[in-house]
């Protein structure tokens, strides 16, 4: 028996009775950019906009600055970085100083907008 599909299909069960509670959003996947020794410019890739479903858990405000705990599918996005951007209902947040939690079956993190 392969332990890892048999948590992959829990939480397919487990994501599908979730339902309304999910939120579409979109990451806005940042790739690296490098730079260039022979032209002396930067190496800008191009950004990935991926739509996803996820849960929001919890919003804070405070001295100006707005907090919001998502959680989602780890498969649905794959690896990001911190540079990356969350698109929720139209607004731009960023991803907090750190991701929670990513186990390769979910990500938690904290997504950030300053001066609301």
């Amino acid at each position: 028996m392969d332990l890892r599909k048999v948590v992959e299909d829990g939480l397919i069960t487990a994501w599908n009775e979730i339902g309304t509670l999910k939120t579409k959003m979109t990451i806005v996947k940042k790739s690296k950019s490098g730079f260039d020794f022979n032209s002396g410019g930067t190496i800008d890739n191009p950004d990935e906009n991926i739509t996803i479903d996820a849960v929001i858990f919890d919003s804070k405000k405070s001295k100006g600055v707005e907090k919001k705990e998502i959680f989602f599918r780890h498969k649905d996005i794959g690896k990001m970085n911190q540079y990356s951007k969350v698109m929720i209902d139209g607004e731009e947040w960023d991803i907090g100083p750190n991701i929670i939690n990513d186990d390769g079956y979910t990500k938690y993190l904290y997504v950030i907008r300053r001066g609301q």
